[in-house]
C-alpha cells in the first residue's frame, strides 16, 4: 500500500494533503517576514513617541508662555525654570536639560504693558529624543509654541 497521497487524496477531515515534504517553509517565510514585521513595529513605536514629545512641547510652551503673560513676572528665567520643570516630569531628558531650547519673546518682560503680546518656543533636535540608531531625521527639529497678551 502506498502511503503517499494523490493530489486529489482527501484527508479524514476532508481536506487536501499537500505532497512532498514541507519542513523548512515556515523557517524560509519567517526570515522573509520578519525584517518588516519589526520594521511596521519600530516605526510605530517611534512615531508615537515623537507625538508624545512634540504634545509635551506644546503643553510646556503654553504654560511657559502663561507664566510670562502675568503681570507678576518680570524674569524670563521663571518662564524658562517653569519649562525645564515641566518637561523633565513629562519627557525624559538629561539631568542638565541642554537639548532643550527656550526663548521667550520680548527677552525682557519686566515694564511690558497689558495687552502686548508674549511668545514662548521650545524646542528639541529630533536626534535627541529618538530610540532608534540611524537617527533618520537627521538634523530636524520639534517644536511647541505658544502666545498670549500680556495681563
Amino acid at each position: 500500500m502506498n502511503h503517499q497521497l494523490s493530489r486529489n487524496a482527501r484527508g479524514r477531515n476532508g481536506s487536501f494533503r499537500p505532497i512532498g515534504n514541507r519542513q523548512g517553509a515556515a523557517a524560509l517565510e519567517m526570515a522573509l517576514v520578519a525584517p518588516f514585521i519589526l520594521m511596521i513595529s519600530f516605526s510605530s513605536i517611534e512615531f508615537s513617541r515623537v507625538m508624545m514629545v512634540k504634545q509635551a512641547l506644546t503643553n510646556a510652551a503654553r504654560e511657559g508662555c502663561r507664566t510670562a503673560s502675568l503681570a507678576t513676572t518680570t524674569s524670563t528665567e521663571d518662564v524658562e525654570d517653569r519649562i525645564r520643570q515641566l518637561l523633565k516630569n513629562s519627557v525624559a531628558f538629561d539631568e542638565s536639560n541642554s537639548v532643550i531650547s527656550v526663548t521667550t519673546q520680548p527677552s525682557n518682560l519686566q515694564g511690558l504693558e497689558a495687552g502686548e503680546p508674549v511668545q514662548t518656543i521650545v524646542s528639541v533636535g529630533f536626534s535627541e529624543i529618538s530610540w532608534l540608531p540611524p537617527r533618520w531625521m537627521g538634523t530636524a527639529s520639534l517644536v511647541g509654541k505658544s502666545t498670549m497678551r500680556r495681563e
